[in-house]
């Protein structure tokens, strides 16, 4: 009879076989891809980063301790570390590369940072970048680390700005090319009305204009400047130039006026020895002739003055007398309808000789009249009211 287990016998034998072939294969193959990743993935490093500070100024240093931390069971070779940055500049590196860095160990180094000139305030980032070797299957295969880390550059005087108004250094060193001016012509003017001298004030009233400059200054230098940087007070002679320049600006600027002041008091300024032609040209074209002349009176010290009110080009008040010109046909061509209509003409008329300008009724101190045709000194406590109705100018046959 046939029997089914006997004739199934070959086949379970055959299956056996193979599967007791297969799983060796298959352990062997895992074995060996496992393997080959194992030599092929890069071992696990960090790269850590510290600043010994967070904010910098122009021309100061700051320390950068690089760790380079091997978390595997390889040993590495630490061929290169890279600092890059717009805001500094490596000055020195205290790294000696190559160097090995044993499995599970640590390497550290300093890198001195110093910050670039033509840097922009603000806020930066220092990109730090490590290089380094490790084997795999009798090769030495490059692998980079890096990481980031931040770095404000601030202007000198940042803190101690945030007292005063504005509260930042950037509008500190927007006044900084002023202010020296603006005090150092205080003082020079102080020097020029002879006056006491004394600490100059920084008012409010002075606030505006004083802003004003300081942005027009700024424009100056942006367009006479190559670079968009600003200028940097944090170099001691960029500092102490630009506080000295600006006080050389604000003198000289009081001394060119103290100069003009003193050729228009040479042109225009009444003097006690001025004759005729020279007083009318003086009165009548001068920077402060009046457009009317008014005779007033007023007491100094109980006694009283008469005269033509008028003004030295500084401002102080004299008085002065009433004047007469001749011959009426010449004159007359400088008159309408009885008024003085050009002044330029009747004083051009008596620069060429064509009338005769001579007084008409003094200046009077009580009941004496005074000689010249002006009258400068003694007038300090003088308070003008007006007096007679009386013309300027007498036209005379």
């Amino acid at each position: 009879m046939f029997d089914p287990q006997i004739r199934r016998a070959p086949k379970a034998f055959t299956n056996g076989f193979i599967i007791r072939l297969v799983w060796p294969l298959l352990v062997c193959s895992w074995l060996l891809t496992g393997n080959v990743a194992a030599q092929t993935s890069a071992p696990d490093v960090e790269l850590q980063g510290i600043l010994n500070r967070e904010k910098i100024e122009r021309d100061e240093d700051v320390t950068l301790n690089v760790f380079v931390n091997n978390k595997s069971n390889v040993p590495l070779i630490l061929s290169r570390i890279t600092v890059v940055s717009e805001s500094t500049v490596n000055r020195i590196n205290e790294f000696v590369l190559p160097a090995e860095v044993a499995p599970f160990g640590t390497i550290q180094g300093k890198i001195i940072l110093s910050s670039a000139n033509n840097a922009k305030f603000g806020a930066h980032k220092i990109v730090v970048t490590a290089d380094y070797f490790w084997p795999s299957n009798k090769v030495n295969l490059l692998t980079t680390k890096t990481v980031t880390l931040p770095l404000e550059l601030t202007r000198r005087f940042e803190e101690e700005a945030k007292g005063f108004p504005g509260g930042s250094a950037a509008f500190f060193y927007l006044l900084l090319p002023v202010i020296p001016a603006f005090l150092s012509y205080q003082i020079v003017e102080q020097i020029r009305n002879k006056e006491k001298l004394k600490m100059p004030e920084f008012e409010t009233k002075h606030i505006v204009p004083v802003f004003l400059l300081a942005i027009v200054v700024s424009f100056l230098l942006v367009l006479g400047s190559s670079s968009d940087a600003d200028i940097n007070y944090s170099d001691f002679r960029v500092f102490i130039t630009v506080l000295v320049v600006s006080m050389l600006a604000g003198a000289i600027f009081s001394v060119g006026k103290w100069l003009w002041y003193g050729y228009r008091m040479w042109r225009w300024g009444f003097s006690p020895n001025d004759r005729g032609k020279k007083y009318l040209r003086k009165a009548l074209l001068g920077p402060r002739a009046p457009e009317e002349f008014k005779w007033v009176t007023g007491t100094v010290q109980g006694e009283k003055w008469e005269g033509f009110q008028l003004r030295q080009p500084n401002g102080a008040l004299v008085l002065g007398a009433q004047v007469q010109v001749s011959p009426a046909d010449k004159a007359k061509a400088a008159f309408r309808d009885n008024k003085l209509n050009d002044r330029k003409l009747l004083v051009w008329l008596a620069k060429h000789k064509q009338i005769e300008v001579g007084m008409n009724e003094p200046v009077k101190r009580g009941a004496t009249a005074d000689e010249h045709l002006v009258v400068i000194d003694g007038l300090e406590l003088f308070e003008p009211t007006p007096g007679d109705d009386k013309p300027f100018i007498r036209v005379v046959p």
